[in-house]
């Protein structure tokens, strides 16, 4: 609704009757707010109906009067139904403005624009004009007056909307008044619809509760007499009572009549082959999936069979069917497949429920798992009929993933368990690095089924391949082909179990495992040298090619400091200065040469010094030669020193650091 202007002003008081005599007096409110406009009447002398004189209101004396004793009883009934009058009509304010904040908020939105009308005609800079002339007629002194000129026009529209608001605001009261009145006969017809839609939703409530009349009679003779002659008689014979000889004489004869009918004449389905005949049923049981119980109804042999019962035969699950719709469901549909396709049709429902309901269970696991211990490291999709389990998302490279669903054929692998070729049946695929595996070293249990353990299976199998692909890659070294330094893989099908152990150096080796959750590199013990391992590790992308060669770094650079360490025993410096590309380590050193270090000793001249190398395919001694000092430093070095020649020293072992000791004391002696 849009907001009322109302100027301030005094309603108008209503008139006040004052009797003397009685010592009562009343308020008479007058109209809708309290407020009536009174016009004068004339004198008539003629008496009213109840018989007071018609005396015009605005000749009555206020003050002490005398009224007759006939008028008495009337005033003061009249003074008794004021008040008990009905509530005031709500007076409605919502949305009303004062008229001289309106004039308040233009006044200073005008200062404010004359303001900045001001400022931007300050900042116009007439150009200045040689000689004088009556008119300014430049460009600048043009925008000037227009924009001032646009500015007063605006402003005054503003104004003559005030001066329009102004004189309507004189009438507000009586646009007041007409308001309330709306509001409030709109409120009235509210409730009056409310009131009818009421009633009709309390009709339409009660018509479920009507019920018909009782038969009281009727009733009182059953009761009394224990029969009534109204009572209808359908003709039953009551049965006969079964003794418990002719019980199990009856369930025998059912269970002979099943065993020929299933032996002699039914078409068994190649699952339904495993069965047992006992109380009156056949029960079917298809290992790892299900248990059904059929039973006959005569001896007729091209009758059908009937559904007594159903039971999974896997775990997790409910022992029995629980009554209710999914049980009702079942032996409908059982009792309508048995009547038209045998049990065949009965076995191929069965078969497709059972395998729906597994990939549920499996789907429930993988998102309670997902949410628990394995959280922020799994991702979980349900894809129609399928179940796809991402795992190592936080590691860099491809994606792993299993995909657990149903297949049509059997494509030999160990996870189609062994069923019909043209059966549907659960099983598995592993997609490593986005490629999928052919051959599924994973044995599932389908009678326990655990996501989790195929999770870790496939992790544990995942790992492995990493460990066998890294040891295939060592092997080829001669460190490790000729057996200098040991390296063997530990195989498990248990996480964290499986780990690949290498020696580095005589004396130090360490363990390479991966952690099952994360997918992160780990190595023991843990040391500043295995610790930058790991991290070169867990930055691959595919560590089953990449990993060989930060392994054989990360040896190279155990080897050396292992050289280091003892050289300083026999007076020997360790030349920092000197650091080559690996480029040129190569070029003099050979072509796997991973890493050098530099020796020096204080007798000898300061072109030659003596060299270790390490790599996978030998660590060697070497006697190497400097070009001589120059003023221009060497790009290939950053001390200006640069290699002139390296001459390789004999040793007894490939594994120089070995014979470290005698090297350096033959040396030591030069």
């Amino acid at each position: 609704m849009p907001g009322v202007l109302k100027t301030e002003g005094d309603d108008l008081e209503g008139l006040v009757l004052s009797q003397a005599s009685g010592g009562k007096s009343a308020n008479m409110a007058g109209g809708i707010n309290g407020s009536h406009d009174h016009e004068p009447q004339q004198h008539n002398n003629r008496p009213l109906v109840n018989g007071i004189p018609n005396v015009p209101i605005n000749q009555q004396v206020y003050g002490e009067v005398t009224v007759p004793e006939s008028s008495q009883a009337v005033l003061s009934a009249m003074g008794d139904l004021i008040g008990q009058l009905p509530p005031e009509i709500e007076h409605i304010t919502f949305g009303y403005l004062s008229f001289s904040e309106l004039i308040t908020r233009l006044v200073q939105e005008t200062f404010n624009g004359l303001t900045d009308c001001i400022n931007e005609m300050s900042e116009l800079q007439v150009p200045q004009m040689n000689g004088a002339s009556a008119v300014d007629t430049s460009q600048v002194n043009v925008r000037k007056r227009l924009r001032l000129l646009n500015f007063l026009q605006e402003r005054r529209a503003q104004f003559i909307k005030i001066l329009v608001l102004s004189q309507w605001s004189r009438q507000a009261q009586s646009i007041s008044r007409v308001i309330d009145m709306r509001i409030w006969l709109d409120g009235k017809r509210r409730l009056y619809d409310d009131a009818c839609s009421w009633m009709g939703e309390l009709k339409r409530i009660l018509e479920l509760e009507r019920k018909p009349n009782p038969d009281l009679r009727t009733a009182l003779e059953a009761l009394s007499l224990g029969n009534s002659p109204r009572l209808p008689d359908l003709g039953y014979l009551p049965p006969d009572r079964l003794s418990p000889r002719r019980l199990l004489r009856t369930v025998r004869g059912i269970n002979t009549q099943l065993s020929l009918r299933l032996n002699l004449h039914e078409t068994l389905p190649p699952a339904f082959r495993n069965f047992s005949v006992a109380n009156g049923r056949v029960t079917f049981q298809v290992q790892d999936e299900f248990q059904v119980d059929l039973s006959i109804a005569n001896d007729d042999l091209s009758s059908q069979m009937y559904f007594i019962d159903f039971r999974f035969d896997f775990e997790p699950t409910p022992p029995e069917l629980p009554p209710g719709q999914l049980r009702s469901g079942i032996e409908n549909k059982v009792n309508e497949l048995l009547s038209r396709d045998g049990l065949g049709g009965c076995y191929r429902f069965l078969h497709d429920f059972v395998l729906s309901h597994k990939l549920n269970v499996l789907r429930h696991q993988a998102y309670r798992i997902s949410q628990a211990k394995w959280s922020e490291h799994l991702y979980v999709e349900a894809v129609h009929r399928s179940l796809v389990v991402q795992y190592w998302i936080g590691r860099p490279g491809g994606k792993n993933w299993i995909e657990i669903g149903i297949r049509r054929r059997n494509v030999g692998n160990a996870s189609c368990f062994h069923q019909e070729e043209d059966e549907p049946h659960i099983g598995l695929r592993w997609f490593r690095a986005g490629k999928e595996v052919s051959d599924v070293p994973v044995t599932v249990n389908l009678r326990e089924l655990s996501v989790e353990d195929m999770l870790k299976q496939i992790v544990a199998a995942h790992a492995d391949s990493i460990f066998r692909e890294t040891l295939a890659r060592l092997k080829e070294y001669s460190l490790y082909s000729k057996n200098v330094l040991r390296l063997k893989h530990f195989r498990s099908r248990i996480v964290p179990a499986s780990h690949l152990f290498i020696q580095l150096t005589a004396s130090q080796s360490c363990s390479i495992m991966q952690e099952p959750i994360t997918g992160n590199f780990g190595l023991l013990p843990p040391s500043s040298l295995h610790s930058r391992g790991e991290r070169e590790l867990n930055g691959l992308g595919a560590p089953e090619k990449d990993a060989a060669p930060r392994i054989a770094q990360l040896r190279a650079i155990a080897s050396c400091d292992e050289v280091e360490r003892t050289v300083r025993c026999y007076g020997w410096e360790v030349v920092r200065s000197l650091r080559p590309s690996l480029a040129v380590l190569r070029q003099h050193f050979g072509p796997d040469t991973a890493r050098a270090s530099f020796f020096r000793k204080r007798a000898w001249n300061a072109r030659w010094l003596l060299a270790f190398t390490a790599s996978l395919m030998g660590d060697y001694w070497w006697i190497v030669e400097l070009n001589e000092q120059s003023s221009k430093p060497d790009p290939l070095t950053a001390s200006g020193m640069s290699i002139r020649d390296a001459f390789k020293l004999p040793t007894n072992s490939s594994l120089a650091a070995a014979s470290v000791e005698v090297s350096l004391a033959d040396l030591t002696q030069i």
